[in-house]
């Protein structure tokens, strides 16, 4: 009936919220990995850098090894926010998802029922043909 109806339709809008969901989880995940990569490159250039603070001050200079540091907190800071965000799009598609989840369940409910008055209306004709 019209109740069903509404159950269908409300399950087909919750899955398209889930997969707009997914997509974003998707492409946030994908910056995440991005922004790891470039931290990663990073820490490797660094490791090459004599570990002696004075050494690593004649080899670079002060304003270049300012220059560096800051790009480290930039690189690090841009890695935990695309973190953050991504950990936000995956809770909202896993939200998604449950809410998908809850509404199948009552549109099976739903066909379970239309499916026992319908075998009931048949069981009805046969007995009173």
């Amino acid at each position: 009936g019209k109740r069903a109806d509404r159950e269908v339709r409300s399950l087909m809008e919750a899955m398209l919220v889930a997969v707009r969901q997914g997509r974003c989880a998707t492409l946030a995940a994908s910056l995440c990995s991005a922004k790891a990569a470039e931290a990663a490159s990073l820490i490797l250039s660094l490791a090459k850098l004599p570990p002696a603070s004075p050494e690593l001050r004649l080899k670079m200079g002060d304003e270049q090894l300012i220059a560096l540091m800051r790009r480290v907190a930039e690189v690090l800071s841009d890695m935990s926010s695309a973190v953050g965000e991504a950990a936000d799009h995956a809770m909202s598609t896993a939200i998604a998802a449950s809410e998908v989840a809850r509404k199948a369940d009552e549109v099976r409910k739903l066909a379970a029922a239309a499916e026992e008055v319908d075998a009931d209306a048949d069981a009805d004709v046969d007995q009173n043909p």
